[in-house]
């Protein structure tokens, strides 16, 4: 019997990647107004470099243990008050940078006003972007009796950001984010930290997430049950067999009482 339910926090009750994505093209599209680059072109190279920049990174491994992104880096603070955050907190000006300015000079544009006017563009856009999914606070309301925990993958503060933003921390008792531990979904010492917090055993406890790999195939390794948000209708990999795959939140109201 299912006693308390932990809940993934990015694209499960926060729109994400679509955030994320929608302001990469508001800061590219003051490239296309100065210069008349295409916003989507733009931003496939932007995120590229991304990618390539952020293996030289100082704290690159750390960064993917607890499942930092360089998307999110390229407007999370790194403000954490550990020695990694830290380390980070000195290189990330000039990641930045260079990622957008080398996006211009790929584009033939020797621009880096524009490119430091994009960078902090992006941050702000993704700042105001982040929302709820339409049914999640109605979802979390008829939850309200059930302990409820958030685990969830980046830095605190970046994390407890989004949440305190979209106004969710009042729904948990429990918020358990990787660079707590140092080490992210789906490893199992992330949801053991939230089981104890909530004082169940991972039998009565139902993980609740978009991630097959990160929140299913964790939780299942961690002897919870486990329901898959699929809103996209992904296929799920050989394996990996949830109690039950849900496309909306709605479901899960009159879902957990029977598993």
């Amino acid at each position: 019997m299912v006693k308390a339910v932990l809940f993934d926090l990015d694209d499960t009750l926060i729109l994400e990647e679509k955030a994320t994505e929608e302001a990469f093209l508001a800061a590219a599209s003051l490239a296309y107004r100065r210069y008349g680059l295409s916003p989507e072109k733009l931003l496939k190279t932007i995120q590229g470099l991304a990618e390539d920049f952020w293996k030289t990174a100082p704290a690159y491994r750390w960064c993917q243990q607890v499942g930092i992104s360089p998307r999110e880096a390229l407007w999370a603070d790194f403000a954490d008050e550990i020695p990694e955050a830290r380390i980070m907190q000195s290189w990330i000006p000039d990641f930045r940078r260079r990622c957008w300015q080398e996006a211009l000079r790929k584009s033939g544009i020797e621009d880096l006003s524009l490119a430091e006017e994009m960078a902090t563009c992006y941050r702000k856009e993704c700042r105001q972007r982040h929302r709820l999914f339409p049914e999640v606070r109605p979802v979390l309301k008829r939850l309200s009796s059930w302990p409820l925990a958030m685990v969830t993958n980046g830095l605190r503060r970046h994390q407890c950001e989004k949440i305190n933003q979209a106004g969710l921390a009042r729904f948990f008792s429990v918020v358990v984010v990787s660079s707590d531990l140092g080490r992210g979904k789906p490893a199992p010492e992330i949801f053991r930290l939230a089981l104890s917090a909530l004082s169940v055993s991972p039998r009565e406890a139902c993980m609740v997430g978009n991630s097959w790999l990160n929140d299913i195939s964790g939780a299942l390794k961690t002897g919870m049950k486990a329901v898959w948000v699929n809103r996209d209708g992904e296929k799920l990999p050989s394996g990996v067999k949830p109690q039950a795959i849900i496309s909306s939140l709605k479901e899960l109201p009159e879902l957990l009482p029977v598993l």
